[in-house]
């Protein structure tokens, strides 16, 4: 994304033109940022964004950082479909800095409500949760898998193990958030190409699932920095 808007620098330089910008946050969070500068001492701008704008780093980058810098929002639509044809969630957020807003009555999807936080909710800012050292060792974050073609269907996997019953050595069950908040028995419907730490000359062994990976997953993953280097 950052390629289309002026270079992978792009980002870099908004990290130092916006002090405690993550680098990982989205695009529109630094509209909502330029918006503070320029409104000086006193007036107030709203923008359509995404959803994740009340989200993670992106939150963190913009509303988070305004609301600490004498801002305040006074009107918010939290999230909704966008009413064309793209497929994506939205948010609206007027916000004010200084006193423009002091006498606006504040207002969250439609209701009245006493103040709006960064995370579009009707309570006061307050500040991010902080890790509690003596939860180390009792949870971690699990597997990440970087690139939807290491996913499979049942159907995906059954023919893959049709082609060499020994394919089912390096095919495993895929359970993440929606098969624990969904099923008390953790049922699953997805599966994952696993690897693990083989080499490439190893992985041979499995010609299948190679060439699946190959067809689907490398595209995605030599697209991104994160994809650089991978074998051909």
């Amino acid at each position: 994304m950052a390629s289309h808007y002026g270079g992978s620098e792009i980002f870099d330089w908004l990290k130092v033109i916006h002090e405690k910008a993550h680098g990982n946050a989205d695009l529109c969070a630094h509209f909502f940022r330029r918006a503070g500068q320029l409104l000086g001492k006193g007036g107030t701008a709203g923008f359509v964004a995404t959803n994740t704008i009340a989200q993670g780093d992106t939150r963190a980058t913009g509303l988070q950082y305004l609301s600490s810098q004498r801002s305040s929002i006074y009107d918010a639509r939290s999230s909704f479909g966008w009413p064309g044809e793209a497929g994506i969630l939205v948010t609206v957020v007027l916000f004010s800095v200084g006193t423009a807003a002091n006498k606006a009555t504040v207002r969250l999807d439609g209701l009245r409500v006493a103040r709006i936080n960064s995370r579009l909710r009707p309570r006061p800012e307050r500040p991010d949760p902080v890790r509690l050292s003596s939860n180390l060792g009792l949870s971690f974050q699990g597997s990440v898998v970087l690139g939807d073609g290491f996913r499979l269907t049942p159907g995906e996997k059954e023919h893959l193990i049709a082609l060499d019953s020994r394919n089912a050595e390096r095919i495993e069950p895929y359970i993440g958030g929606s098969e624990v908040v969904t099923s008390p028995t953790q049922a699953f419907e997805r599966y994952v190409i696993n690897f693990g730490r083989l080499p490439l000359e190893d992985a041979a062994a499995w010609p299948d699932l190679l060439a699946s990976l190959k067809e689907r997953a490398k595209p995605e993953r030599v697209r991104i920095p994160w994809g650089q280097g991978i074998a051909t």
